[in-house]
């Protein structure tokens, strides 16, 4: 559960701020962001836009015996992650005892990734070279999450009010990603075997949510009561897929699809 909570800005009139910084280092980073906000009387605005764009380098080295071999895994891996965010809020005071409000971000994201691998695989018991392993792994996934609420305040009195709030979320995850393997003989030219393949990774949640809630003080004390109904549907999907002769070949031994709804 995330519960997110957003500080108002109680300053009247237009104000903004522009943020950006950039970073060189064997990678170029960079990070801009936007914010706007009004304050009236009745009606109170915010825009929040931000940007990030990183790339990073990491190298993964290890040795591992298991079985009577020994395997030599270097690795290197480039990441690329490029991402959007935007946040927004608007209020409304009809009178003294209604208010509206809505609020909403949008969050997009793109990941890509390229892990390039060797692994030199030899006999304990000889000390000799068996095999080398070559392999890649290139990751391209795609993420959206939207979120909205709409609510609305009725002051009953000085020291009650009454709220009710609808909630809408979408997230979405598509993950594309190729795994290639060839096996050498110890010359590493000649090709013992292939073993290409690949899958997609998808996650989809709906969500939507709507409550009352009813607040009473009095000589120090509150009172709160309230009811809420939510329901949340995932459906996650795997499909795996032999690549043979650059083709995908779907194999339904290695898929699956999940979904579920809460209530």
């Amino acid at each position: 559960i995330i519960n997110i909570n957003l500080k108002k800005n109680v300053a009247t009139g237009f104000n903004g701020s522009a943020v950006a910084s950039f970073t060189q280092g064997e990678y170029f980073r960079n990070n801009q962001s936007v914010n706007l906000n009004y304050g009236g009387e009745k009606l109170k605005a915010s825009l929040g836009v931000s940007r990030v764009d990183n790339e990073s380098f990491s190298k993964f080295r290890e040795t591992r015996l298991q079985n009577g071999y020994s395997f030599e895994l270097a690795s290197d891996e480039i990441m690329n992650y490029d991402g959007y965010t935007v946040t927004t809020g608007l209020e409304y005071t009809l009178n003294n005892k209604h208010s509206l409000s809505f609020s909403g971000n949008a969050i997009l994201n793109s990941n890509n990734d390229d892990l390039e691998s060797t692994t030199v695989i030899s006999l304990l018991e000889t000390e000799t070279l068996d095999e080398i392993l070559e392999s890649e792994t290139l990751l391209d996934r795609e993420s959206s999450n939207y979120n909205f609420n709409l609510n609305y305040q009725l002051k009953l009195s000085k020291s009650s009010k009454l709220n009710a709030d609808l909630s809408f979320g979408d997230f979405n995850s598509e993950g594309n990603t190729y795994q290639p393997n060839t096996f050498f003989a110890p010359d590493g030219t000649t090709v013992i075997d292939v073993s290409n393949n690949a899958f997609d990774s998808d996650t989809y949640i709906d969500l939507w949510s709507g409550k009352v809630d009813y607040e009473k003080e009095w000589d120090g004390w509150s009172l709160s009561v309230g009811s809420k109904y939510a329901s949340i549907v995932t459906d996650n999907r795997f499909a795996f897929f032999n690549v043979i002769d650059n083709e995908n070949v779907p194999d339904p031994t290695r898929s699956n699809d999940f979904t579920y709804e809460e209530k």
